[in-house]
């Protein structure tokens, strides 16, 4: 983390041609002007440009704008105007006016050997032309300041301290008078912690011209530590604002509060545990983790942007992508707004002054614009953001007047109750979904089996079966059924020779005479034992019948012993005249299944009287329906019914919430699916009555 921070920090106090208020070995002619250019160009020395900006001119002229007699006056007039229009594109672009005359230059070498050559003081500057003239005057409103960049610099490189009172001094109470003007600096600089060295060039009233150098030059030039101060004034464009940003990062390598870029990032994150979720979606996972009360979103926004905005509300850093127009302003507008209206402070930074004047005039389309400040130059917009926060201030009692009056209560109430029934129908919606997408069951979801089945193809029904057959072990399943049913069609049918076969596979060739003569005693054996199961069971029945009770004489004995119970065989006997699909085994188990079945889960409902329970669902249809409406909640509230529910919730051991009326609801269902069971097996037996 050290490392990284160290680098960024080279990048703001490097010392390459781009960081110009640091090292400007030579002019750019699209960005820079030597004042001394001008020596006499307009019969005047040089020196006056500066003595005017000084005692605060109102406005210095240069050269005009053409002159036919003057070679050199036409070549400054067009440098001028290069530099004119190069200003204008970057207010465009970045919205900062980074023009300055920069007087007078230091050059030589900090006590680490890394060189210099930077202007002392900045004076603000607006390049206009006027009546075919260009001229110089300082900006309204704004300061003449130290060359911030070069103390920050002087403090990081001879690591001593910043003088905070130099760094943000104004020169407001600086004498007019060029003299008096310089032996003021000339004080201050002394008396601080910045050892600059003034010569007796400082006072003559003149200017040096500004000689293009290399740094070979300054390297050979000075010792480690050596300073010296030069009487030269450069007209140009040297950018300010990076220079704040250099005690922030000493401070940050100081503090070691991070031992890596990876813990500086994760701390502002979702935790492990919601990253290691197996469903862990980020452009969903944060819908539902902020309440819609607790949400102020003036601006139409999506799923995806609500989202976002929820993610930043829970204390996550994020990054947002995407083309133009697909919402990232928008979004922001209402992160800015929402965090306004509970009382937290915004700040949104951008390269392009664009995108800030789009999010700013988003805002002002809301009137939320009074409680933001634009600011594209630090310096020039102070007096528009001071004044902002005079009307403010001004404005705080028509505020709390406008916060505390009948509509704004009646506001925050529709808010509120309209937050409740989002919430209400997001609750059901995602009960919806749930259900649909839950494959725990057989491993597909409802969804997924209605839109893959064939509803007019054959069907076989497995309402109690289906459970069991899992998708993902189905396809071996249904292998080997495939396999039983080939071998089931040709083997398992009565006209086959092999339909109750016994295996050869150990016979040998002598168990040939053994099986021919028992060929031949099989018919015999089988008319004299139906002769005599015929005559025991007094009626007269075929060999199969016979081998059948064969089969089951095991059981035949199991049963007689339960049947001399007179218990059982009272039960018994009426059950003889039933139809054997009613009696036979699968049927018993299905009938005893569906009646455990109501038992199990939240039981069987047993308070209400069998007459009202088609009228206890109404009930509990109109408490589900009272959600869904202002008019049908109030009507609920004051309706008899209420009463008698919740004494049946009471008699049920339930309270009034959603829970306990999902339970009361699952018992009504088991009762009636209790009832229906026993109505059948009562039918059953009236029949046979």
């Amino acid at each position: 983390m050290r490392d990284i921070l160290q680098s960024y920090l080279k990048r703001l106090t490097n010392l390459s041609g781009n960081n110009r208020s640091l090292l400007l070995l030579k002019l750019n002619v699209e960005q820079f002007i030597d004042l001394h250019d001008l020596d006499h160009v307009n019969g005047a020395p040089s020196w006056q440009i500066m003595e005017q900006l000084i005692t605060k001119k109102s406005q210095v002229k240069l050269v005009p704008q053409s002159d036919a007699r003057d070679e050199l006056s036409n070549k400054i007039a067009a440098r001028l105007k290069k530099l004119n229009r190069r200003e204008k594109f970057l207010f465009e672009e970045s919205g900062a006016r980074d023009m300055y005359v920069g007087w007078p230059f230091v050059e030589g070498k900090f006590n680490d050997g890394t060189i210099l050559r930077a202007p002392l003081c900045f004076f603000p500057v607006e390049l206009e032309l006027e009546k075919e003239h260009w001229v110089l005057s300082l900006k309204k409103d704004v300061n003449i300041s130290f060359n911030k960049s070069l103390l920050l610099a002087f403090s990081h490189y001879n690591e001593i301290k910043p003088d905070e009172e130099l760094v943000e001094h104004s020169f407001d109470d600086y004498d007019r008078h060029a003299t008096t003007f310089k032996n003021q600096l000339y004080e201050q600089i002394s008396s601080s912690s910045i050892d600059i060295p003034f010569s007796r060039e400082f006072y003559a009233e003149q200017l040096e011209p500004f000689a293009n150098l290399v740094k070979d030059q300054l390297e050979q030039g000075y010792d480690l530590g050596e300073l010296s101060l030069k009487m030269q004034a450069v007209l140009g464009l040297f950018p300010q604002a990076d220079s704040y940003l250099v005690p922030d990062y000493d401070l940050m390598l100081e503090k070691k509060q991070f031992e890596s870029i990876e813990q500086f990032f994760e701390e502002r994150v979702v935790t492990e545990q919601s990253r290691s979720d197996t469903y862990f979606d980020p452009e969903t996972f944060f819908l539902h983790s902020v309440k819609e009360d607790e949400t102020y979103t003036p601006f139409p926004l999506d799923a995806y942007q609500e989202n976002a905005l929820k993610a930043v509300k829970k204390g996550n850093s994020i990054v947002v992508q995407g083309p133009p127009g697909t919402g990232k302003s928008q979004l922001i507008c209402n992160l800015a707004a929402d965090f306004i209206a509970r009382g937290k402070k915004v700040l949104i930074v951008s390269q392009k002054r664009a995108a800030l004047d789009v999010v700013y005039n988003r805002l002002k389309s809301n009137d939320i614009h009074e409680f933001a400040a634009l600011v594209h130059d630090f310096k020039a917009d102070r007096k528009e953001i001071y004044d902002k926060i005079a009307r403010q201030i001004e404005r705080l009692q028509e505020y709390k007047r406008s916060n505390n009056n009948l509509d704004a209560l009646q506001l925050d109430r529709q808010f509120r109750q309209a937050s409740l029934t989002i919430e209400e129908n997001v609750d059901q919606l995602e009960e919806y979904k749930a259900a649909l997408f839950d494959n725990s069951e057989c491993g597909l979801s409802v969804k997924e089996l209605y839109l893959t089945s064939y509803p007019e193809e054959e069907q076989i029904a497995m309402v109690q079966e289906y459970s069991e057959f899992h998708f993902n072990r189905l396809d071996k399943f249904k292998s080997k059924l495939d396999l039983y049913f080939d071998y089931a069609n040709a083997l398992d049918v009565d006209e086959h020779p092999w339909s109750d076969r016994v295996s050869f596979a150990e016979f040998k060739a002598s168990d040939l005479n053994e099986i021919l003569a028992c060929l031949e005693e099989i018919p015999k054996e089988a008319k004299a034992i139906t002769k005599q199961v015929s005559k025991i069971i007094g009626e007269e029945v075929d060999y199969d019948a016979c081998r059948t009770i064969s089969e089951s004489l095991e059981r035949l004995r199991e049963i007689n012993s339960y049947l001399k119970n007179e218990e059982i065989y009272k039960l018994f006997r009426p059950m003889t005249a039933f139809p054997n699909a009613q009696t036979e085994l699968l049927w018993l188990k299905n009938t005893r299944n569906l009646l455990n079945k109501c038992f199990e889960g939240n039981g069987v409902e047993q308070t209400i009287p069998a007459n009202e329970i088609g009228e206890v669902q109404q009930i509990l249809k109109q408490r589900s329906d009272a959600k869904t409406s202002a008019w049908k909640s109030f009507k609920w509230r004051f309706s008899k019914e209420k009463l008698r529910l919740a004494r049946i919730l009471v008699a049920n051991g339930l309270r009034d919430d959603k829970a306990a009326l999902q339970v009361l609801t699952d018992r009504i269902d088991n009762r009636l699916n209790l009832q229906h069971q026993l109505l059948d097996i009562t039918q059953c037996l009236a029949q046979v009555s």
